[in-house]
């Protein structure tokens, strides 16, 4: 197995197109309208949560 630090994959010849690496919070920030949409219908697991 190879890991590769995020920062690197934009620095690898012939990747042309550089997958989009987030942490958990960054994919959240993104998340943030879905998430709203979900807890608003009563997610269980979301109910108690604002995600701003």
């Amino acid at each position: 197995m190879t890991l590769v630090y995020r920062q690197e994959y934009q620095k690898v010849p012939g990747l042309n197109d550089c997958p989009k690496v987030l942490l958990p919070q960054e994919w959240l920030c993104d998340e943030t309208t879905y998430l709203n949409a979900l807890r608003k219908r009563g997610s269980p697991l979301l109910k108690n949560l604002d995600f701003g």
